[in-house]
């Protein structure tokens, strides 16, 4: 994983905990990176693993819940790196539906060795789409959570049901998104 997400992580917690909260994370894991993160570097995604299950402990948090939180205060920082995927006119919609086709297409190129999750996409109807997440690593909570920091971001509303997912022995996360709202920047 990307430094960059390491260096939000780290904020999140400090924002949310305080920095002294933040030391207490490092020495209880003791990540092999000493916690100093380059964005553009790739770092094993063990430790972020370790650094999340570490504060979900301390702070009695439920992992995915936190994860779900995560993405969702992930989503700006991204926006704001990458606002060329951010067409002026753009719909949450059409956002959501260019990720996999659009968005990974370019991560691949900058990245090769990004371990990006399988997206597909069924459009139900003008206000309904259902995805199949699919990724080893299982972070469809992160999706979800950056699903959600669109939706704020572009000052809209969904509602988000996850039918199937992978931590509950499933091969593939079902996800339904119902946009309520769908304005567009």
């Amino acid at each position: 994983m990307k430094g960059a997400v390491f260096q939000a992580f780290a904020k999140f917690v400090e924002e949310n905990f305080g920095d002294e909260f933040w030391e207490e994370v490092i020495e209880g894991v003791d990540p092999e990176s000493d916690a100093i993160y380059v964005a553009t570097k790739s770092y094993d995604d063990e430790e972020l693993f370790k650094l999340v299950g570490f504060v979900c402990e301390k702070k009695e948090l439920d992992i995915l819940d936190a994860v779900e939180s995560f993405g969702q205060y992930l989503f700006p920082i991204l926006a704001d790196k990458y606002s060329a995927f951010l067409k002026k006119g753009m719909s949450l919609k059409e956002f959501i539906l260019s990720i996999d086709n659009v968005i990974h297409v370019e991560v691949r190129k900058l990245y090769p060795d990004a371990h990006l999750p399988t997206i597909s996409y069924i459009e139900n109807d003008d206000s309904n789409i259902a995805m199949n997440y699919s990724s080893p690593r299982k972070l469809c909570r992160l999706a979800i959570g950056l699903m959600r920091g669109a939706a704020d971001y572009f000052k809209g509303e969904i509602s988000i049901n996850e039918s199937q997912c992978m931590h509950m022995g499933s091969d593939a996360c079902h996800i339904n998104v119902e946009f309520i709202s769908d304005p567009k920047l």
